[in-house]
């Protein structure tokens, strides 16, 4: 599998790999609900970094959790939800 994060420093293009000892891709989906990340999700990836630009993962997770970027969303949030 590939992928290709990004968050304000930059890109990395991120592979995961599996063999006959160890399906990372099937460790992956069991532990996210039997799916992989779609394009635009927030995702955890713990790997190797290789190179400038690459990065090899061991497990990645994909961040169900709301995230707010600015206070006003979250004031806004409760608002709603008041």
């Amino acid at each position: 599998m590939k992928c290709s994060v990004q968050d304000e420093t930059g890109n990395l293009d991120c592979f995961m790999f599996s063999s006959a000892k160890w399906d990372k891709i099937e460790e992956c989906k069991s532990n996210n609900g039997g799916r992989l990340p779609e394009e635009g999700e927030i995702v955890v990836i713990k790997g190797t970094k290789k190179g400038e630009d690459a990065c090899y993962i061991d497990k990645l997770g994909i961040q169900s959790a709301k995230i707010y970027m600015n206070l006003r969303d979250l004031k806004e949030e409760e608002n709603i939800l008041e």
